[in-house]
């Protein structure tokens, strides 16, 4: 049974770093080392943490679709499915209009529509090698990649939390990644994937189902501190309406509504029961966690990924705390 496990930017922890994490995960056997792309390059991550493994799966969740021209992520996927031996998976996603629009100024309105348009570039380009596309966001006339195309096409997986994603990812995508998804929403998504893929004529199971576990170990003594932790990022992420739908969506309409009303991060924190963290979040001993992982997997979910977060400052060392704990062989 195939396990993953998510190296994130969020540590602030060197990318020399990161990839040392992502060699020992493999070690400690790990299936798939996910890299994500926030205030970083996922690519370029990923291209190291390629060449400091030999077995595992390499993927991003997620590259931003539309902060590059889909040619170039196409370029960039070929060159890395090269790289490694036919081990990358590109994971794309729409990423939040607080970066894409207000920080950037790249217009995101039509989000689904656009990625349609991106994908068939990005199909044709990882098929072929080349496309000729004009479409209403993405125009590519005449393109051909100066690199022989991959044996086999790269997959492409997509980030998706409404269930209206999720249904255009069972129709497009060859594998979906789900993000803080308490047990309800991951039932529901799957659902809603398996009946696009249906519906696009596509076996329902030849879309994958991956989904983050962000996981927050609290050994005996530190509950406490690692509940506060945990809830400090659950206020983060719940600044976003999409986050907020999808709680309350699984039964959590009460924090939702507080962490819409929330002022800043002390009143964040306090909208987060602890019900919500040890729902959207795997909390707990390294046993909890465990288990948590193995009921996700009971859903259908086909490669958890162990995402840690830190209870305190040091990320490197919650980190390899973290993956060490869940190991395929400590399971």
């Amino acid at each position: 049974m195939a396990i993953g496990v998510g190296l994130s930017s969020r540590s602030r922890l060197a990318t020399s770093v990161l990839v040392q994490m992502a060699a020992e995960a493999e070690r400690l056997g790990y299936d798939w080392i996910f890299t994500n792309e926030h205030g970083n390059d996922a690519l370029l991550t990923a291209a190291l943490f390629g060449a400091a493994t030999r077995r595992a799966a390499i993927a991003t969740g997620i590259v931003n679709a539309f902060l590059r021209h889909p040619a170039l992520t196409a370029a960039s996927a070929v060159s890395l499915a090269d790289a490694t031996g036919g081990r990358f998976v590109l994971g794309l996603g729409t990423g939040h209009r607080l970066v894409s629009e207000v920080q950037l100024g790249i217009a995101i309105d039509q989000p689904l529509a656009r990625l349609r348009e991106c994908l068939a570039i990005v199909r044709g380009l990882t098929t072929h090698g080349q496309v000729d596309f004009e479409g209403r966001y993405y125009r590519a006339r005449g393109i051909a990649l100066m690199l022989p195309p991959p044996a086999q096409p790269v997959p492409i997986y997509l980030a998706v939390l409404g269930l209206r994603a999720a249904q255009a990812a069972g129709e497009l995508a060859d594998g979906v990644i789900l993000n803080f998804a308490p047990p309800q929403h991951v039932a529901a998504a799957i659902a809603a994937v398996r009946e696009g893929a249906r519906r696009a004529g596509r076996p329902p199971e030849a879309v994958k189902i991956v989904c983050y576990l962000q996981t927050m170990l609290a050994p005996p003594g530190a509950e406490g501190e690692a509940l506060r932790a945990a809830q400090g990022i659950l206020a983060g992420y719940g600044r976003w309406e999409f986050y907020r739908a999808m709680f309350a969506a699984s039964g959590f309409a009460r924090e939702a509504e507080a962490l819409a009303r929330a002022a800043g991060p002390e009143e964040g924190m306090a909208a987060v029961s602890e019900a919500l963290v040890r729902s959207a979040m795997v909390f707990g001993t390294a046993a909890e966690c465990a288990a948590r992982v193995a009921e996700y997997r009971a859903l259908g979910v086909d490669v958890p990924v162990v995402y840690p977060n830190a209870r305190h400052a040091r990320w490197d060392e919650a980190i390899r705390e973290t993956i060490a704990a869940l190991a395929p062989g400590h399971r």
